[in-house]
């Protein structure tokens, strides 16, 4: 398991009711140079958020990479 997963699990356990229906992601990402345990880095979106997010960065990384 990734950095980034074992800490957003330990995020997630210690607040279950809090983060109930809400996806725990990192504001700048670890593939760019985010900090993967940094509390400071991280934040909680919706499913129909966090899926946006995701492939915005995906996005920028691909035309990064052409």
């Amino acid at each position: 398991m990734s950095l980034a997963n074992s800490t957003n699990a330990t995020i997630r356990r210690a607040n279950p009711e809090a983060l109930k229906g809400l996806q725990i992601h990192e504001i700048h990402p670890v593939k760019f140079g985010g900090s993967a345990t940094d509390l400071l880095n991280k934040t909680f979106l919706t499913q129909p958020q966090h899926s946006a997010y995701t492939n915005y960065w995906n996005s920028l990384m691909r035309n990064i990479k052409k």
